[in-house]
């Protein structure tokens, strides 16, 4: 049986592994999509980031910086599609918000705990 560490590096390696793929010119000659285009003539990338106050995730600390697992997978994201984590920008949002708001295009990417039941 793998030891607990070597298991709780699968998710992130995988996450890792599609990040890499997503927008890279390397990937081939595809031509990106629209959202992407979007988002590489804006030098941004929109990411939800609740209200600031969702511990471990997406909370604001004492000195106004976000940070959490999602504040970081969105990093991951502006890195590789624009070659920076500082080409970002956090979008607070409530609960009912984050879904209407990515079809609105309010954002570009929804990075939050979400969970679908049928």
């Amino acid at each position: 049986m793998r030891p607990m560490k070597t298991l709780l590096k699968i998710p992130f390696m995988v996450i890792a592994l599609t990040l890499g793929t997503i927008g890279s010119p390397s990937a081939g000659a595809v031509e990106p999509a629209a959202t992407v285009k979007t988002i590489l003539h804006r030098g941004k990338l929109l990411c939800p980031g609740h209200n600031g106050s969702y511990r471990g995730f997406a909370e604001v600390d004492d000195q106004g910086n976000w940070k959490g697992l999602d504040i970081d997978l969105c990093r991951a994201f502006a890195t590789q599609l624009l070659g920076s984590p500082d080409k970002l920008d956090i979008v607070p949002l409530s609960w009912a918000q984050r879904f209407p708001a990515l079809q609105s295009g309010d954002i570009d990417v929804l990075i939050k705990a979400t969970d679908w039941t049928m």
